[in-house]
């Protein structure tokens, strides 16, 4: 549910996949990491990230697969660190 001051919920959607499908969700989040991070004395971004990824069951599916009904998704999972030295 979306608060009665918002236009109707489709028309939301329509802009909310629009901006996703043109990467603004993603620039928003990288310029507001980025403030924050030098707003706490950081570089603007983490000099190393780490991906861990993993295989994960889910919910039976509806008919037969080779994966005895369920289906198997990758997950991946990112860690962003600061390796310099702090005085």
């Amino acid at each position: 549910m979306i608060p009665n001051d918002f236009p109707p919920s489709s028309t939301v959607y329509y802009y909310f996949r629009r901006w996703e499908k043109k990467g603004i969700w993603q620039e928003i989040n990288n310029e507001l990491r980025q403030a924050v991070r030098i707003q706490l004395g950081r570089n603007a971004s983490p000099s190393a990230a780490i991906a861990d990824s993993q295989s994960v069951k889910t919910t039976e599916k509806r008919g037969a697969s080779a994966l005895g009904g369920f289906a198997d998704l990758k997950q991946l999972a990112w860690i962003h660190l600061d390796l310099t030295a702090e005085s």
